[in-house]
């Protein structure tokens, strides 16, 4: 999946990840432990791979 949109935080106002990203394992990691931490901008919008 493509991420269709910047994800950024809602406390801090910082882009942990921009758009066009190719989402994998990595990222849903830092994804997952930020999250943990601040509130991220929800929803997350992806673009799916054909």
């Amino acid at each position: 999946m493509i991420i269709a949109e910047a994800i950024t935080s809602l406390d801090v106002d910082v882009v942990l990840l921009v758009s066009e990203s190719i989402l994998d394992k990595k990222k849903l990691d830092k994804i997952k432990k930020y999250s943990s931490k601040y509130n991220i901008k929800n929803p997350i919008k992806v673009y799916k791979n054909s």
